[in-house]
């Protein structure tokens, strides 16, 4: 029987439809297979990755080098991901790719038939020693092309560039660099005074007499920048900011051992340091971050660097509009729309369909009514925020935060047959709006009652001060009720002013 090649991800269409159960994974396909223990791959043509110094990887290629990564003879590890990385010359997302597409090489116990290729192949690569393994990956599958193979038109093999898309990608980084980045792996931290020290530079023209009152009023400024943040965003950004500073700090006494003031100054934000933090700690600690993940460490970093420049100390551009930073973005954004290729992710998660249609949306209200018919707690009010935000397009904060001074009616002219009431909700605080700016939203009564917000608004208030007998506002005094809020948790007696909280206004779910 002929040597059988496994068909891979970028095998051509002609390629795949020559194999009998094609659709299968490689790994299945050779399980299936009989015959000679060997695997090869033709060194021509397209769809073979090839890398500058005529190393080609095949899928022999491929499990030699999982075997070389991650096998562990009786559990114990024989190297580190990243000096396997640094040997094979190999990327680790590379390598991780190529472990899902072949686990079996990485030890993974799975009985296989007697006399498949892909066990003899597996066989034969544990039976060498981890240097004739290295040294038969390394070994060149092809030499380059003589000027007498050229075609005269430019056409053939070679007329099309090889894609390098897996080789080289956000979050790549060579070889040689590993091992330092290691130590900084090892040395990084911040300590709690490191933390808290907020050092202002005031200005060279400042007299000394005049320095404690710039360098209060300066602090004043960055402290009320940072407390106009939500608690949950400053215990988002908190983490990425100190792992910024410390990876700066950490790289920079790397080479500043004689110059110890060098390597402890305060690391400023620049936008090729905030592209270096990216490439060479986030996204190869965790090269399938997603663009949400890559964004929150931008707008981390980027709001450290708003505090240094009010403090006097950072004098570069913003780093988040840079043209490095959109461009390793943009690189970013190619390498995932090629991961989403690699890995055959649902296309159907980024339609309009991958959310609630118009019978999911009745099911979804009707479910809230049907909690209240069973007596359950806080279950018109639950209904009422459904409703509310679904129509204003709000979010939770924006029913967590709102008054009943907040409220207004007006009626819609023309309205005909009968009047049509729409309630107005004045909006002067939430995620995106921290400075009181006055925004609306603008609930009408709807045609199908059950899915009316301005009736959901209706029940709640009918219940609050009817069923559970609150007493209701005192309007003799804007003081008696205008820090009264629209969403209390009756259970907490003295509510009225307070609010919930984001557990209590999600308890129904």
């Amino acid at each position: 029987m002929p040597p059988v090649s496994v068909p891979t991800a970028s095998t051509s269409p002609g390629a795949l439809a020559a194999l009998p159960g094609s659709s299968e994974s490689p790994a299945s396909a050779l399980v299936q297979t009989t015959g000679p223990a060997t695997l090869t791959a033709k060194a021509y043509g397209r769809g073979i990755k090839r890398t500058a110094d005529g190393v080609i990887y095949t899928d022999a290629n491929k499990m030699i080098a999982v075997h070389y990564a991650f096998y562990k003879p009786g559990g114990k590890k024989r190297r580190t991901v990243e000096e396997a990385e640094k040997n094979l010359k190999v990327a680790r997302k590379t390598l991780y790719q190529w472990k899902k597409q072949f686990p079996l090489a990485a030890g993974q116990s799975q009985a296989l038939p007697a006399g498949a290729v892909l066990t003899k192949a597996i066989g034969t690569i544990r039976e060498r020693a981890d240097a004739d393994n290295l040294a038969l990956f390394r070994t060149p599958g092809y030499a380059a092309p003589s000027t007498v193979s050229i075609r005269p038109d430019g056409l053939g093999p070679g007329a099309e560039a090889v894609s390098n898309a897996t080789a080289i990608h956000p979050g790549f980084i060579s070889p040689d660099l590993v091992e330092q980045l290691r130590k900084i792996d090892e040395k990084i931290g911040l300590t709690e005074a490191e933390k808290d020290t907020l050092a202002v530079r005031v200005d060279d023209d400042v007299s000394k007499a005049a320095e404690p009152f710039v360098s209060e009023s300066v602090r004043l400024a960055v402290q009320t920048k940072l407390t106009s943040l939500e608690p949950g965003t400053v215990a988002l950004w908190t983490p990425p900011q100190q792992r910024f500073l410390a990876f700066w700090k950490v790289l920079n006494r790397l080479n500043s051992s004689e110059d110890a003031t060098v390597a402890d100054e305060e690391p400023l934000v620049t936008e090729q340091k905030l592209v270096t933090f990216l490439n060479c700690y986030v996204l190869r600690k965790n090269p399938w971050l997603g663009h949400e993940g890559v964004d929150t460490n931008i707008k981390a970093i980027t709001n450290l660097w708003q505090c240094q420049k009010l403090a006097g100390k950072n004098h570069h551009p913003s780093p988040r509009e840079g043209l490095l930073v959109r461009a390793y973005l943009d690189a970013i954004a190619r390498s995932r729309v090629a991961l989403r290729e690699l890995k055959y992710d649902d296309d159907y998660a980024l339609t309009l369909r991958n959310g609630y249609g118009e019978d999911e949306f009745h099911s979804v209200y009707k479910w809230f009514l049907s909690q209240a018919v069973k007596q359950r707690p806080n279950a018109y009010r639950a209904r009422l925020e459904f409703l509310w935000q679904h129509a204003i397009m709000g979010r939770a904060g924006d029913m967590r935060n709102a008054k009943l001074r907040h409220f207004y009616i007006s009626e819609l002219p023309q309205s005909e047959p009968q009047r049509c009431v729409a309630v107005v909700q004045s909006i002067f605080e939430g995620k995106t709006n921290k400075n009181g700016r006055p925004e609306r939203g603008v609930v009408a009564r709807a045609k199908e009652v059950v899915r009316c917000p301005v009736s959901a608004l209706a029940f709640y208030l009918f219940e609050r001060y009817h069923v559970r007998e609150e007493s209701p506002p005192d309007f003799s005094s804007r003081s008696e009720w205008y820090d009264d809020r629209l969403l209390i948790d009756p259970s907490i007696p003295a509510t009225r002013t307070t609010g919930l909280t984001a557990e209590k206004q999600c308890v129904l779910l």
